[in-house]
């Protein structure tokens, strides 16, 4: 796991609640808390800090996964502008998102795992979106797809349809501009 994804989440809790929750999830967690954007990091690491911030805001840790998600777009949006300026829609973005992971991002960041997105079904105001990654973070990717509707201003509703944390071999959300 990229230090890029937990100084994205340092930032979004200090945003939205102030940095003492994170400094007391650091510390009741036990882990140092500095975090090179293009260090190397276990992905259990990231998982203890969420569970240590659930308890510190008093959520449930995925709610908190996809409101982290959905902060994240911002995120993303304020330090690259231009990768989404050729985008006209939020499902446009959904749909070129291997290509912005693998392509656009993932190079600033070597060694980073990229999840890997399928569409089974493309339509003109909805999408299939199939989500595939060794970190499972599928709260995430559902926060992430919420967040980019908001970031173009479109309400989107987003069902997970399968979910590795449930058994599935992969996450799939139905994804419907309305």
């Amino acid at each position: 796991m990229k230090g890029v994804i937990f100084n994205a989440l340092a930032s979004a809790v200090a945003t939205d609640y102030g940095s003492q929750p994170w400094r007391e999830a650091v510390a009741e967690s036990g882990v140092d808390g500095r975090y090179h954007d293009i260090g190397n990091y276990d992905h259990s690491e990231l998982l203890v800090l969420i569970n240590a911030l659930a308890r510190k805001l008093d959520t449930d840790a995925e709610e908190l996964v996809y409101w982290f998600g959905t902060r994240a777009v911002r995120q993303l949006h304020s330090a690259w502008p231009r990768l989404f300026a050729g985008y006209h829609s939020s499902l446009a973005l959904l749909m070129d998102l291997n290509n912005l992971a693998h392509h656009h991002i993932a190079p600033h960041f070597p060694g980073a795992e990229a999840p890997r997105f399928d569409y089974p079904h493309v339509g003109e105001r909805e999408l299939q979106l199939s989500y595939d990654s060794p970190q499972r973070l599928c709260h995430f990717t559902e926060g992430l797809i919420a967040g980019t509707g908001a970031l173009y201003a479109e309400r989107l509703d987003v069902y997970q349809t399968q979910c590795v944390l449930q058994g599935n071999e992969r996450c799939v959300f139905r994804v419907q501009l309305c």
